[in-house]
């Protein structure tokens, strides 16, 4: 009994008396514990400090709102006040600040970001401290949700699926082919745009595949990184050991969550079993779940060839039994309806209107015969051109479409809140409550041009996937050159010539503008002029309620002003990054200004309750770098 008792230490804080080897650092637990408990509540006092005048402490950005974060720091929606562009920016934990393997892992994660150009991976634009010593991080913004978070609201259609999965597969094969390895893949670091891109984020768990580099030798000595599920067997025994095969186990877990909804644990149900994919898809799950390195594929760009030819062959199988399926309907339906004059009939009455119009060809339309898509917008053409312009502007039950979609879809994406303003700056403006009474036919209102952009690229691709469109047709916004073509400007001196007041063309605005009847509503300002004659509407009009120029276009002098994607060359008085509006609004109180060479200049993403836009469907689309089709990008 006094052997056991001379065997027990105190411990030095309590003095507490146990075996050596239930001490922690010579410590008891109780200690332990309520030390680290006595940190945590001090760090968290420390971060609430910092938290506060962050806004203030980076200078050059503005800090909108807090977006996510983690176990390094937060991730914060910022503004670059000099361009004016939506960034996110990463800022370390201020408990984590002052750790010197931390900043040496921030600083990995720059260096790793910095050596990587790719559309499908998240692209790195600054870095620096802020005021208080904070490292902080500056990325493109992606507007749309994680995709841990779009799993958790919906089951993914097969097709969707796997684009998802190529798309991450050719951004991580980018990182493995200069040298880098993610080691934290997982569905909270991979993006979802709203213009359906996808991209890789976070490869602050990156290191280098140069043996014996000492740069991002700290990723050796102290933790396991990952996520559980997706992290390979050899790096829970050693973090140091992780390689390009770690990056294809963690595809291998997230092909099977993709298809399947969940991870893929003990003995998982063989994806083709759930999936009614080819049985090879098996045999590709189980070499990059293989528990020896050794057994997997050799690349990642191996696995995505792999994938994509099933993906390729199912689809082409599905095809096929529609095609049959459409064929046999038809055959049916000819054999029901007495043949040809039944069949006549029922075209006749209108009930296959919109099979119809869905192949119709949009380069046979007309000014008096316009083409229709999906949402029922009509096009005409624009002489001289391979465009087919918009007749009427956006409106608001097209653009209800779109974000009904768009939230259906995304439940993550951000959505215009009943009581947000009705005009913002650099934010979402609440175009479902401008001000004023608005119909579905009316234009909608309160858009940035990056919102317009975001529109012109979800309905291409549903047009696209629907067969309304060919390859190498596309909406978008109209140039500022194509809207003077569009409103039969003959001697338009441009959008960079010495700003002058236009002489009107016409005594009388073809299109809504504000006469005194706008005084009605408070949102008014009472220092803005009226003009006299007025129109029955008091802010905007239903799209169509005034006549059509020559080419068959209305609304082309007033009811909202419209977006183009033309940018405004700097000038001495005119800052950069300025874009384009063109022709009156109604919130227009000059008859001088309510012309069609009337131009506002603005930052895009600006959105007031006079901006609207229109289309123009471009049908003969010349390809462009991914940087060109991404709506927040600067360099145009």
């Amino acid at each position: 009994m006094s052997d056991t008792r001379s065997s027990l230490i105190a411990c030095p804080r309590c003095g507490k008396e146990l075996a050596p080897k239930m001490m922690v650092g010579g410590i008891c637990p109780a200690c332990v514990a309520r030390t680290m408990q006595r940190d945590l509540f001090a760090n968290m006092d420390a971060e609430i400090e910092e938290k506060e005048p962050l806004s203030l402490n980076v200078q050059g950005y503005e800090i909108q709102e807090l977006i996510g974060g983690g176990g390094m720091g937060e991730v914060y929606r910022a503004v670059l006040t000099a361009r004016g562009k939506v960034v996110a920016m990463k800022v370390v934990s201020g408990r984590l600040t002052r750790d010197p393997e931390v900043t040496a892992r921030f600083e990995a994660e720059v260096a790793a970001l910095g050596q990587l150009s790719h559309h499908h991976v998240v692209r790195v634009l600054d870095h620096g401290e802020t005021a208080n010593g904070r490292h902080f991080l500056v990325m493109e913004y992606v507007d749309g949700c994680d995709l841990r978070r779009l799993l958790r609201a919906q089951r993914l259609e097969l097709e969707r699926a796997l684009d998802i999965f190529l798309k991450v597969c050719a951004g991580v094969s980018h990182a493995h082919q200069r040298g880098l390895v993610h080691r934290d893949i997982k569905p909270a670091n991979i993006l979802i745009g709203a213009d359906g891109t996808v991209k890789v984020a976070d490869f602050g768990l990156a290191k280098t595949l140069v043996e014996n580099s000492t740069a991002y030798g700290f990723t050796q000595t102290r933790d396991t990184f990952g996520t559980p599920y997706y992290v390979a067997p050899e790096v829970t025994r050693s973090a140091g050991t992780a390689d390009v095969r770690a990056d294809i186990y963690a595809l291998g877990v997230l092909l099977y969550e993709l298809l399947t909804g969940s991870v893929p644990m003990g003995q998982f149900t063989p994806l083709s079993e759930k999936t009614g994919l080819d049985k090879k898809i098996d045999s590709i799950v189980c070499h990059a779940l293989a528990d020896d390195p050794q057994r997997r594929l050799s690349s990642v760009q191996e696995m995505a060839s792999a994938v994509e030819k099933i993906a390729t062959q199912h689809r082409l199988g599905h095809a096929k039994k529609a095609r049959s399926r459409r064929v046999l309907a038809v055959a049916a339906a000819f054999l029901v309806l007495g043949l040809g004059g039944a069949a006549g009939a029922w075209i006749r009455d209108g009930r296959l209107t919109t099979s119809l119009r869905s192949r119709a060809e949009p380069r046979q339309a007309t000014r008096t015969q316009p083409w229709e898509n999906s949402l029922g917008m009509r096009f005409v053409p624009l002489p001289g051109s391979q465009l087919l312009f918009a007749q009427h502007e956006t409106r608001v039950r097209d653009f209800t479409a779109y974000i009904r979609t768009r939230q259906a879809a995304l439940p993550g994406w951000r959505a215009e809140l009943p009581d947000s303003p009705a005009s913002s700056d650099d934010g979402p403006s609440n175009w479902a409550r401008p001000g004023f009474p608005q119909t579905p036919d009316h234009p909608v209102c309160g858009i940035s041009q990056i919102e317009a952009r975001f529109f012109c690229n979800w309905l291409t691709t549903q047009e696209l996937a629907a067969g309304w469109l060919k390859e190498n047709q596309a909406y978008r916004l109209p140039t500022d050159t194509e809207w003077s073509q569009a409103a039969l400007l003959t001697q338009d001196p441009g959008p960079d010539a010495p700003a002058t007041v236009p002489a009107p063309t016409t005594l009388l605005p073809v299109g809504n503008f504000a006469g005194p009847e706008a005084r009605q509503y408070p949102l008014w300002p009472a220092r803005l002029p009226t003009d006299a004659p007025e129109d029955p509407y008091a802010c905007t009009a239903p799209v169509g309620r005034f006549p059509a120029n020559a080419l068959g276009l209305q609304d082309l002098s007033g009811n909202v002003a419209e977006w183009t994607e033309t940018r405004l060359t700097p000038r001495p008085g005119r800052p950069a990054n300025l874009y384009c509006l063109r022709g009156g609004s109604w919130a227009t109180g000059s008859l001088v200004k309510m012309q069609p060479e009337n131009r506002q200049a603005t930052r895009r993403s600006r959105a007031q309750p006079d901006f609207g836009f229109r289309l123009v469907l471009d049908l003969d689309v010349k390809p462009q770098p991914p940087a060109a089709l991404d709506p927040l990008t600067v360099e145009e």
